[in-house]
């Protein structure tokens, strides 16, 4: 059975918060409550650079955006 690449890493952090409990609300928040590994990556980093720049949702929407319109085109 071929499973694409988003569902295996769903799979593996569901996985992960059953035997560590105490990265639940991490994996959950970054992978598990993303509808894909672009939503995923553009959270992560907008997480990131929300320490420096007010604007985290708008850098998330500006990455998603960019990282799906990539996607389309290739």
């Amino acid at each position: 059975m071929d499973i694409d690449f988003w569902t295996q890493v769903t799979n593996d952090a569901r996985k992960l918060i059953d035997t560590e409990a105490f990265l639940c609300t991490s994996v959950y928040s970054c992978v598990l409550s993303q509808h894909s590994f672009e939503a995923a990556l553009s959270f992560i980093l907008a997480k990131k650079n929300s320490k420096q720049s007010p604007g985290s949702h708008a850098i998330k929407r500006n990455f998603s955006t960019k990282l799906c319109h990539s996607s389309v085109d290739s």
